[in-house]
């Protein structure tokens, strides 16, 4: 029995003690809807029906969530850096309408659909900006205290890249699979930039296991580039 799209995502909530809102539950569900719609004109993921969007995108984010919960607390201006169909980004406004989202990606159609998203959302924290993540924006200049990314560059190229965006004291999170910890960065490449613990979970009922590895930025961008 296929269950409708709000029972999937309540179940799923219980099944890991998430609580939202009943405002953000359908901010969500309405997303999703409208990523389903796009993607069957243009390729924006490879999860093609409500169950494996929740399974693999809504959970996952909302696993990021509880760690910034738990591990920390305040921001005010975030980045989701290749933000591909803004799973990550746009959640993440859904649940912080007081904090500043900026989804960044090369891919002209992802940022459209991102752009399109957020209006009919009516998320007006959310900036999407369609250019590479080497080639800063204006509008970033001042930095960012939180920074995220979902296993879409070699870990070590997205620290390169994220600590050209950071001020001080900033957290720079990456969503990985288990596997992930090959190509981590030596730290003694870097000025400031500290290692947190891993933080491991488990999305049920599959047993997907992922992890977010945690870095802090003890310095701004400007330190690290004049250095």
């Amino acid at each position: 029995m296929t269950f409708s799209p709000s029972i999937q995502l309540e179940q799923a909530l219980m099944i890991h003690s998430f609580e939202l809102l009943d405002a953000q539950k359908g901010n969500i569900l309405l997303f999703l809807e409208i990523c389903l719609e796009w993607n069957s004109k243009i390729n924006l993921t490879a999860h093609n029906n409500y169950t494996s969007l929740i399974q693999k995108d809504v959970l996952d984010t909302l696993f990021l969530n509880l760690y910034i919960k738990m591990y920390i607390q305040k921001f005010k201006k975030c980045m989701d850096m290749g933000c591909g169909a803004g799973f990550v980004g746009i959640i993440l406004a859904i649940l912080h309408p007081e904090k500043k989202f900026y989804l960044v990606d090369a891919n002209h159609k992802k940022i459209n659909f991102v752009r399109y998203a957020s209006n009919i959302l009516k998320l007006n924290n959310i900036y999407p900006a369609h250019q590479r993540v080497d080639s800063p924006n204006p509008l970033m200049k001042e930095g960012f205290d939180l920074l995220v990314s979902r296993a879409t560059w070699r870990i070590k190229d997205y620290i390169d890249h994220a600590l050209n965006y950071v001020q001080n004291n900033a957290h720079i999170l990456y969503m990985a699979g288990t596997h992930k910890n090959n190509d981590e960065p030596d730290l003694q490449e870097y000025q400031g930039l500290e290692k947190n613990s891993d933080y491991f979970y488990k999305i049920l009922p599959e047993n997907i296991e992922h992890k977010i590895i945690s870095y802090t930025a003890k310095v701004s961008r400007e330190t690290i580039i004049t250095n």
